[in-house]
């Protein structure tokens, strides 16, 4: 299922000029022209992985930028997200990052940001299935988003 950039910013609580500046510094956005622009699934959690990064721990967005294809890239298999306590690591020193099913697998050897995506895959599927929302669509999500 794809989503509309009005949807994307509804479920994320994104402004519309804040998708358009993303679009600028994240190569994975670029491709996005138009207000037709559909995103898929994975778009949607990668969004919520930088609007997490950016708004609620007050990161550049261009920090992202070199992992940002890498990040929309994980981000396209959300049902790897629906285990409880998945994350994603990103080491901005090494442009790298993975997914650990648990915090306790992540290496001690070096520092890198730890973002609790299943949480946030959590959020967009409540926010998703709301009655507001894409609600009478319930059926249509992937089968993570739907506990």
């Amino acid at each position: 299922m794809e989503y509309t950039q009005k949807q994307i910013r509804s479920a994320l609580g994104l402004a519309q000029q804040t998708i358009r500046y993303w679009k600028s510094s994240l190569p994975p956005l670029a491709r996005k022209s138009g207000k037709t622009a559909l995103f898929t699934v994975g778009e949607m959690l990668a969004l919520s992985v930088v609007n997490h990064l950016v708004h609620d721990n007050k990161m550049d967005i261009s920090a992202l930028t070199p992992v940002a294809e890498e990040l929309f890239k994980l981000c396209s298999r959300p049902l790897l997200f629906s285990r409880h306590e998945t994350v994603i690591w990103i080491d901005l020193k090494e442009k790298t990052l993975a997914i650990a099913r648990d915090s306790k697998e992540l290496p001690m050897d070096r520092v890198y940001l730890v973002i609790p995506v299943s949480q946030l895959w959590q959020q967009i599927s409540e926010k998703l299935t709301e009655a507001d929302g894409l609600g009478e669509q319930k059926e249509l999500l992937p089968l993570a988003a739907v506990r």
